[in-house]
Order: structure tokens, then sequence, then C-alpha cells
């Protein structure tokens, strides 16, 4: 999976409707069948290369920080609109096509609700329905039955690593390794045959399990987190920081799950780009959304705690390189993570990275020691160091509609290279490995199993 292929335009029962709206006349097309276009509206640049020049004094991340914002505008006056359309039933997803946008609804979805949240869209734009015959939720369902119903230590003569939801064609893409023609007759008897598309597992890429100053508390979204105790290797795992959060009163730092900081571990800030004062106790092992090798429960999230002191975190996370010194205010609400969202991540090592948008949705995955992980994202820029080691935990976040706000879509889970093991990374310790994808964990999901909101 590198990219998603384009989809022809499938045009049926092709039906315009026009309405009169508070803002205005909304056109809506009505499809029967699915429809993308071959050519988004507005396409984000992903030149060549790790990064735009430094040549004037110009911080690259920054740079190309502002060049999805076109996109990001055209999109954001849709996302309150495919939000309301989320909690309706026969909700059947929503994604973006360059900034094009698209909701998919079943026969359930009431049409006079339809015409009221369509009523909300920009004056004179166009919102295409989907009419398919699968909701959302019937589509995630199918997949976490596929993978309580397959896991890796089943004997059979196929693995199923992963399943990804097309939301454009309204099934599931299940990931085969082995005999393909096995595994559709014995997913057949668990699902129905148009839920499904069989893809080669071979065409995805490779998958790892993925600095900033010193700052001390409060801590920033993209610190540089250390675990004090060694690991079996010896070593001292390093992940990064992601939005703070509370549970009640009590305040905590985001991180992802598989960093493995046990319990009553002290967990620290570290600089690798200079000297600094001695690292800053940034908490102790709360809790981790972690269940087993084959959970549906598993989201890749976990909190860290520091008791005795008050103020741990501010809604405050760093752009730029890992040596910059900007920053970006982040919301206290969730973002959606709809397909062909734009998108930036935020590794606590290789810095911002944007000009990227979102390219699937993962319900779950097996990864490494084959334990299930779900309520997975993945967007790339191919050749651009992305995320690597060390990064795990950090942020990726969406453009605000408006203001200086950013919705924080969940902390990263790992890296992605066609090239085995990832490639030399330009920043951080020697030998460490990055790619040019990156996949992190839904901030939703991991806010529901965690109990926690995101903090003020």
């Amino acid at each position: 999976m590198r990219s998603n292929p384009m989809l022809q335009v499938e045009r049926e029962q092709f039906l315009n409707l026009t309405m009169k709206a508070a803002v205005g006349v909304v056109t809506v097309s009505l499809l029967g069948g699915l429809l993308a276009s071959s050519t988004p509206i507005l396409a984000m640049p992903a030149p060549p290369g790790h990064a735009p020049s430094t040549a004037d004094g110009i911080d690259p991340a920054i740079a190309d920080q502002d060049n999805g914002l076109a996109l990001a505008r055209a999109q954001g006056p849709f996302l309150a609109i495919m939000d309301k359309a989320a909690v309706v039933e026969g909700f059947g997803g929503a994604y973006f096509d360059g900034a094009r946008p698209h909701l998919n609804v079943t026969d359930a979805f009431n049409e006079e609700t339809l015409k009221l949240i369509l009523a909300e869209s920009p004056r004179g734009s166009e919102v295409l329905i989907h009419r398919v015959t699968w909701t959302e939720a019937e589509l995630n369902a199918a997949a976490r039955m596929i993978g309580d119903k397959f896991p890796p230590s089943r004997s059979t003569s196929f693995k199923i690593p992963r399943v990804s939801l097309d939301t454009p064609k309204n099934r599931l893409s299940v990931y085969v390794e082995g005999d393909a023609s096995e595994a559709r007759a014995m997913l057949e008897d668990v699902v129905s045959s148009s839920m499904i598309a069989i893809v080669p597992a071979s065409n995805l890429p490779y998958m790892y399990e993925a600095g900033r100053t010193d700052d001390g508390p409060p801590f920033y979204a993209g610190n540089v987190l250390r675990n004090d105790t060694p690991d079996q290797a010896g070593g001292h795992a390093l992940c990064s920081s992601s939005a703070g959060m509370k549970i009640g009163s009590t305040e905590y730092v985001m991180t992802a799950a598989h960093c493995d900081f046990g319990s009553g571990e002290l967990i620290r800030v570290n600089n690798f780009y200079g000297t600094a004062p001695s690292p800053s106790i940034a908490g102790t092992y709360h809790a981790k959304a972690y269940y087993g090798p084959n959970s549906a429960n598993n989201v890749d999230a976990m909190l860290l705690r520091r008791n005795s002191v008050p103020n741990l975190v501010t809604n405050t996370m760093w752009s730029g390189s890992p040596t910059s010194t900007s920053s970006l205010l982040y919301s206290t609400s969730a973002g959606s993570n709809y397909l062909g969202r734009a998108i930036c991540s935020n590794g606590g090592f290789t810095g911002t990275v944007c000009s990227m948008s979102i390219s699937d949705q993962i319900p779950y995955l097996y990864g490494e020691g084959n334990i299930r992980w779900n309520q997975l994202l993945f967007a790339e820029r191919p050749n651009v160091t992305v995320a690597g080691f060390g990064d795990s935990g950090g942020p990726v976040y969406g453009y605000p509609e408006q203001g200086s706000y950013y919705e924080i879509l969940g902390p990263i889970h790992a890296f992605t290279s066609n090239v085995q093991g990832g490639w030399q990374c330009p920043d951080g310790p020697p030998g460490r490995k990055c790619g040019d994808g990156v996949v992190w964990s839904s901030q939703s999901a991991a806010q529901s199993k965690l109990g926690a909101t995101i903090a003020p």
C-alpha cells in the first residue's frame, strides 16, 4: 500500500438537487453507486528530497507547514458537516478528494436530516453524496470480526496482517499473505463477500513502531521522552510526547503504549541537540491501552503522570525543525480522521512534516510481536523523511478551520518505508532510521479507551 489508486468516475442515476438554505443555494449531487474524481481540485505540493531549502533564514518545516494551508482551508468548512453526519444512523463514511467533500449514506439515513446538515455548507459549494450499501459502523464491525477469527496464531494457509477501510468503495481491503483463494473462501463464511476485496500483503510497505530541547514542565507536545530504566538490551526507550490530557482534574502526558514504559519508571525529557540542564522528570507510568496479542481493545496510547507537580501540561506543541523554537496551540477537541484530510506529523526527533493527507484508515493491523493494534490511520509523502524511531507518541494534527488552534488527530504509532529497515535519518542519534510514511492511532479512540480528555 504505497498510494491508493485513483478511482475511475462512475456516474449512475445521477441527480442534481438544489435547495434553498440560509447561506444561499446549496447544490448537492446525489448518486447511486460510487464516484470519485481522478483529478483533485487542489493538490498539495510534494517536492522530492527531504525538505525545502533553509535559504533566507526560513525554517523549512514551517515553510512546509504553510504549503498545506490552501487545501486545509478549502476542506475546513466541511469538517463540521461530516462530523454531524457521522453520528446519524445510516452514515457510510466521509472523505475528501483533494478539496472536494464526499459523504456516503445508506437508505437508513434520514433524507430530511441530510438536507438540514447540507444546508450548512458554504455558499455555492458542492457536497457529493453517495448512496451505499454498508454503514461505516458495519464495516468496522466486520473488520473486528475478521481480526477475531483470523489471528496470526490460527493454523491456516494464509495470514491477514491488516485490514483497511476503503471508504470511497464502501468496502474493506483485506491484506493477505499466502493462499488468497482459501482466504476468500473462509472470509466469506464470516462476512459478506461484497464487503471485502483481497489485496496481496506484498503491496504493503515495511512498517516499524517508531528532539526537542530540554523544556521541563509544563510539557509540550513533541518533547523527547526517555525511559530511565534500561531495556533487556541495555538501551533506553526513546519516544515523543503528544497532547496534554486530563482525567478529572489530574493532568497527564500522552504517548504511545508500545513505548512500554514500565510501572514506576521515571520518564524524562532529554536533549539531543546540544548542552542542556539535567533532564527533567516527566512522569511515572499511569495506564496504557494494551490487553493482549489479539485484542480488539488495543489502542496504541498511554498516559504518564507526575503526581507532585501542578501545571504538568500545556496546550502547545513545537513546530518546525528539531532545533526550532516556534510553537502552535492545539484545541481541546480531538480532530476527525477523514480520508483525504490535510495533516502534519510532529515527532520529537524528526520535527514537523506537512503537505500530506490521510490516505488509509485501518480498523486493525498486527504489529511487531503479533500485537493487534486498532483504529489506525496512515499518510505518506514519498521520498521525504516523515517519521522515524523515537517519534512514536508525537502528535499528528490537522489544520484549524480558522484561528490558531490546531486539532490533535492522534499519537504516532509507526513509520513506513519501501526500504527494508528504513533509511538513515537526517536528524537524531547516529543509526536512527526513518521512512516516508507515518501511522498513528485515532485520538478519539485513545481518549475513549483511557477515559481522558485533552487538557486546556
